[in-house]
């Protein structure tokens, strides 16, 4: 029922435990078709909800590559992996005029340093000026979040959690600085295993 002529679409489903990856399916036949400049979707806390893989994979099949807007927030969908973050990242290659990408990914288990690679592989960096991503309650390390860091991108939004410390970074130089300091402690503690080896 969605008009065809729609730019701009925002669609909140969070909190709705009944929502699965079928009606997930159904939505992506509008998007084929659409000619979205700004497309926002909210599942959020929608952890309890059948929403997997299948359902994500199919939405991202069908975005218009018109987008200069991305909002996608799945957080706390427990059946989200690193299949769905591919799925987003192949079609990233194919969004020219995408500007402001923003992923909330916290909670998704099941999300590791393979699909976030894959993101990091795909990010339009000649358009974006901005991206925002939740990596909290991820499998995502630091190997994968410092292979993110360019310095084409304007302005970052991350959440992104190691051991029991949620870090938030909102600047490129304070990921710049963080980096450096995990490299420091990285290698004094290299050095310390060493002399107690010694």
């Amino acid at each position: 029922a969605l008009p065809s002529q729609l730019l701009h679409l925002r669609l909140s489903f969070g909190l709705c435990p009944r929502i699965t990856s079928a009606g997930l399916q159904k939505l992506g036949v509008f998007f084929e078709t659409s000619k979205l400049k700004s497309l926002k979707l909210d599942f959020d806390a929608c952890g309890r909800s059948p929403i997997g893989d299948d359902g994500v994979v199919a939405i991202s099949k069908a975005l218009p590559n018109t987008l200069e807007t991305f909002v996608f927030n799945l957080m706390g969908c427990h059946g989200v992996s690193d299949k769905s973050l591919e799925a987003i990242s192949k079609q990233l290659r194919h969004w020219s005029s995408l500007r402001d990408l923003d992923l909330g990914c916290f909670a998704c288990h099941d999300i590791s340093d393979i699909g976030g690679m894959i993101l990091a592989e795909e990010l339009p960096l000649s358009t974006l000026e901005r991206f925002a991503l939740d990596l909290r309650g991820t499998s995502v390390t630091e190997k994968c979040i410092a292979a993110m860091i360019s310095e084409k991108l304007v302005k970052i939004d991350w959440y992104f959690q190691l051991g029991d410390t949620t870090k938030h970074i909102d600047s490129l130089d304070a990921l710049r600085e963080w980096q450096q300091q995990q490299a420091l402690a990285g290698a004094a503690g290299f050095a310390l295993r060493t002399c107690k080896k010694t």
